[in-house]
């Protein structure tokens, strides 16, 4: 488990309820029975409820992981993330915990500011689930988070006047103004309450600009089919406004309609604005991939009105909830198509906007983030989408930012947040763009590892040091193209080029450490070519006798500074979990001769995988007729196994040689039994201790294909047959 301060959380949970935890005895019986009546109100969504049902057990029963889990997921659920790490900070530290419970505890983490911390436990995750790496990947980019996290200059963000205490998102262009959903209105009809949040369903307002450009007070959204019973939005207007695409809860005839999992779903509708009454009615299904059993909403149409980009969960996606496309064909939305692992992750994608110039925004839950949703760019490149971006602050915090809309110019827009400093729940925000922030990181490629305080400079002269995990930042204009140099003292300069887009973008610059001479040795598996990691490479200097170690990175990489004019070894190897199988230690010499300072000396490892007691045939060990002499071409590959043992001092191995089936079958036996034992006796000869190795002639006895006594074999077929091998008995 990682060193995380658990008594921290845990004390200011248990010093509450210590004293109560005295007065109530623990029972069994009144705990399952407390904790039943949670679960009823959860399953009904009523969190709230839930909520404080648990939270009596937990006052009660302060050890019992169970209620704390359940408190911590109402918690979740209802968007207390503080509240939630509290709680879940206790179930993560019980034996056995869900993993589940790892990925919650990040997240609260994480939404709370807490980067270090959640990195630990987005590790701990997918190592408790390795089937799913999305905790490592964002753990591996909580260093870029950090940066992400610094608010870019060139964004300038407003809160606007109209907001309330309640929750107000997902706005939608309408006229000169705006269309958002919104739980506001207590003076307006709609009465009834959300179980899930305790207030009231969630209608459409609109709210239009006075002369000035300034916001009037929003009005209801009018019209003979819209803001029903239950939940409207968001919405969505085409091109010229005469039709809508609206969310809306799962419900006719006034009653909601429940899937097989006994939850009320999410349906895309349409309406349509007539001229003559001046209102907008007529609602019907929008699409024929609408279902009681999941969710279609959140929708937003391309500007040539053919494409539909929507929110689902329907079988078959990557997460909790996917962003998914349909093509306009004959009046009718086709078949929805994902929109890939580029776009859709192990959690929440959701809200998608598509901009005039077919970039589209989105918000998600499984990409690397600040907390919470945070909202992205991609672009569909050579018919896939790609360079997923994090759009960073300040249109990004740590808590939930969503439901981005974007002007035609691509400067300025609306989205949804619950950050701080609002006016209660989600908030609708204005934002202009002044330019594009660039963000990077310049690190030492031989060792992966981030380069503080060197010099970032641009080609118009504006320059930064990088701070102590080698991030810098700039301000570029978009559309335009700008050379980036770094250097540092002890380091070769480099430099490359940045074509800056509309949208965010963070870069790498990789400088070498100035060693002089430098040896590059990459290890890689002899067959497959997989660069291997955690493989031992050991240089010695043949005249001074000093060795240095390296363990290879991800690309299989070791770099080690080199003396002038000295001669070396170095020796590759690598152990496997598996008794029975291992990678066979290599070694080779090398000289730094006529070498200068600034030059590099690049070598490759093969290192082959074999198996114990698997025989491996050695090539071109030929003897004269009806002879077992050891001859020089023979010798030659003879030599080759006296190295192998050499550079694997544990290993025994068994020799072997065989014939073809011509000739008797003792006459065999006895030929390959003398040319066997030549062979090892050659073997000694080199230096080779005779306990590691033992002969074995078989004569005819291990054919390798069917030319057996009395068959008729071509002369390449039986050669076959003749041949030498060699089986590991001990690594």
């Amino acid at each position: 488990m990682k060193n995380f301060d658990y008594m921290k959380y845990r004390s200011s949970i248990l010093f509450l309820f210590f004293a109560i935890a005295i007065v109530f005895p623990d029972n069994c019986d009144a705990q399952k029975g407390l904790i039943a009546r949670g679960d009823r109100k959860f399953q009904k969504f009523d969190f709230l409820q839930a909520a404080e049902i648990y939270k009596k057990a937990v006052e009660k029963y302060p050890e019992s992981a169970q209620a704390n889990a359940k408190l911590a997921d109402c918690y979740r659920l209802m968007n207390d993330l503080e509240q939630a790490e509290l709680y879940y900070a206790l179930v993560v530290e019980e034996p056995g915990a869900d993993p589940m419970s790892q990925l919650y505890f990040a997240q609260s983490l994480r939404s709370n500011g807490k980067y270090d911390v959640a990195k630990e436990f987005f590790e701990t995750y997918s190592e408790l689930n390795p089937a799913d790496q999305s905790g490592k990947k964002i753990a591996e980019t909580m260093e870029l988070v950090k940066l992400m996290a610094e608010p870019n200059p060139l964004y300038q963000v407003e809160l606007l006047s109209f907001n309330t205490a309640a929750s107000e998102f997902s706005p939608a262009f309408y006229g000169d103004g705006i269309v958002f959903a919104s739980n506001r209105a207590k003076e307006f009809f709609i009465k009834r309450l959300d179980l899930r949040t305790q207030n009231k369903f969630l209608q459409l307002f609109k709210v239009d600009k006075d002369e000035s450009g300034k916001f009037k007070n929003p009005q209801f959204f009018e019209g003979k089919s819209v803001n029903g019973k239950y939940h409207e939005g968001p919405v969505a207007f085409n091109r010229n406004e005469s039709e809508a695409l609206l969310t809306r809860s799962n419900y006719t005839s006034g009653r909601e309609v429940k899937g097989v999992d006994k939850t009320v779903h999410l349906k895309l509708f349409t309406i349509s604005y007539s001229s003559t009454d001046d209102q907008w009615g007529g609602i019907k299904e929008a699409v024929p991939f609408n279902s009681n059993n999941y969710s279609v909403g959140h929708p937003t149409v391309s500007q040539d009105g053919q494409w539909l980009y929507f929110m689902s969960d329907m079988p078959g996606g990557y997460g909790s909830t996917d962003i998914y496309v349909s093509k306009l064909t004959a009046g009718v939305w086709g078949t929805p198509v994902n929109l890939g692992p580029e776009v859709n992750t192990s959690g929440h994608e959701m809200f998608p906007f598509i901009g005039a110039d077919n970039m589209l925004y989105f918000a998600s839950s499984g990409h690397p983030g600040l907390g919470g949703l945070d909202m992205y760019t991609s672009e569909l490149i050579d018919n896939r989408w790609t360079r997923v971006a994090n759009m960073g602050a300040p249109i990004n915090s740590n808590k939930d930012d969503f439901g981005i809309i974007v002007d035609e110019t691509g400067k300025a827009g609306y989205f949804t947040s619950n950050r701080d400093g609002g006016f209660g729940d989600d908030d609708i925000y204005a934002f202009s763009k002044q330019g594009v922030l660039i963000t990077g990181v310049v690190f030492d490629p031989r060792t992966d590892e981030p380069v503080s305080n060197a010099f970032v400079e641009l080609e118009d002269g504006r320059s930064v040091l990088t701070d102590t995990e080698g991030g810098f930042k700039f301000n570029m204009e978009p559309n335009n193209k700008y050379i980036v140099s770094a250097s540092k003292e002890e380091y070769l300069p480099e430099e490359m080029s940045v074509n800056v887009s509309n949208t965010p973008a963070f870069i790498k610059i990789p400088i070498q450490k100035d060693l002089g001479i430098v040896l590059e040795v990459v290890v890689q598996d002899k067959v497959s070519k997989e660069k291997l990691r955690d493989a031992l490479v050991v240089l010695k200097n043949s005249a001074t006798g000093q060795v240095v170690e390296c363990k290879t990175n991800g690309e299989g990489l070791c770099v080690f500074p080199l003396e002038e004019n000295a001669s070396y070894q170095i020796t590759g190897s690598k152990d496997l979990p598996d008794p029975n199988k291992n990678y066979l230690t290599i070694s080779t010499s090398f000289s730094s001769a006529g070498r200068k300072s600034g030059s590099t000396i690049f070598a490759v490892i093969d290192l082959e995988m074999v198996e114990k007691g698997v025989a491996i045939k050695i090539d071109n060990i030929y003897y004269d007729l009806n002879k077992w002499f050891i001859r020089p071409d023979a010798a030659i590959e003879l030599d080759k196994i006296v190295k192998i043992m050499t550079d694997n001092p544990t290993m025994r191995i068994e020799l072997s040689s065989h014939t073809d089936s011509r000739g008797s079958d003792k006459y065999n036996k006895d030929l390959s039994a003398k040319r066997a034992q030549s062979a090892v006796e050659y073997i000694l000869g080199n230096g080779i201790a005779d306990n590691r190795i033992v002969s074995a002639g078989y004569g005819e006895e291990r054919l390798v294909n069917n030319c057996s006594n009395g068959v008729q074999c071509s002369e390449e077929l039986h050669q076959d047959n003749r041949r030498t091998e060699f089986k590991i008995l001990q690594f």
